[in-house]
């Protein structure tokens, strides 16, 4: 398993350099929360089916992708002790990153 450590400044260098020159509304990087869950799974899972497939094989993303539910990012914000950024682009969730303290759990 990996671990990646960073701190919010490098999650954000990080964010501004991804999101650089677009031609949209700017994007907003802001502290996830409850309300954002269902967005937050239909971003992750759709990255798992995307471009989980460079690594993995269509049913590993499959079963990967299936075990997802919001109850999982529920938990992680609250007593799983994750912090959540997400990013917004025209009012719509774009992308996400989960990280304890300085450890990223997931950037999607």
């Amino acid at each position: 398993m990996w671990v990646i450590t960073c701190s919010l400044r490098t999650v954000y260098v990080v964010w501004q350099t991804i999101f650089r020159g677009l031609q949209m509304s700017d994007p907003r990087l802001r502290f996830g929360n409850q309300d954002d869950v269902d967005e937050i799974l239909d971003i992750h899972h759709a990255s798992i089916l995307a471009l989980g497939r460079s690594a993995y094989t269509k049913q590993e993303c499959d079963s990967w992708a299936s075990s997802l539910s919001p109850s999982a990012y529920h938990d992680a914000m609250t007593s799983g002790g994750e912090t959540f950024l997400v990013t917004e682009l025209d009012r719509k969730l774009v992308g996400f990153c989960s990280f304890k303290v300085h450890e990223i759990v997931g950037l999607y």
